[in-house]
């Protein structure tokens, strides 16, 4: 729980930094809910959240899982496959917390990234029409890549791979339907 909130604390930091990128023309993401629904929008459950994710993603084995309610209501799962890993997170956006979390991520996640050093970049781009953040931080003992994106205007979806390519990475978002998934328990 404490790598989530590292992590939006990082791209709250940086969400209005960058040049303006060509993504900024394409589709946004339809927002559904607002600050005040998502307030007063009851959580989905421990139950729900195991569910969105299989014990496998392609030849990746889940080897843990922690959910619950620290201030949000949310999931991390971790994969490994060899010397990958993926970290899987998922925060619902419903309550206090949760709606004023995701309020501060759509800001940086609407605005159009594009960065670029010797160590990697960040990125604004669309996934199925969904805006996301794409990072990758080369180190020397391999690559760290990253994709956050808000989904239904509730739920923010992190996947982190170490040692796993950003190709990969999206593959197995479309490969899982974790987007259809996610989506589905907004309704």
């Amino acid at each position: 729980m404490r790598y989530i909130l590292s992590v939006l604390i990082l791209l709250s930091f940086i969400g209005c930094k960058g040049k303006i990128s060509d993504d900024a023309n394409k589709s946004s993401q339809n927002i559904q809910l607002t600050p005040a629904q998502l307030q007063k929008t009851k959580p989905i459950t421990n139950r729900q959240f195991r569910e969105l994710l299989p014990d496998a993603l392609g030849d990746f084995k889940r080897v843990q899982i922690s959910m619950g309610y620290s201030g949000l209501y949310s999931a991390e799962m971790t994969y490994i496959n060899k010397d990958k890993k993926i970290l899987v997170s998922i925060v619902d956006g419903a309550g206090k917390e949760g709606s004023s979390l995701i309020a501060l991520m759509r800001e940086s996640i609407d605005s159009n990234i594009d960065i670029k050093n010797k160590n990697g970049y960040l990125k604004s781009m669309s996934i199925d029409n969904i805006r996301a953040i794409k990072e990758e931080v080369r180190l020397q003992n391999g690559t760290v890549n990253k994709l956050t994106m808000i989904i239904s205007g509730r739920f923010l979806l992190t996947i982190v791979g170490t040692n796993v390519d950003m190709d990969e990475l999206e593959e197995i978002i479309k490969d899982e339907n974790m987007i259809m998934k996610i989506q589905k328990l907004a309704q």
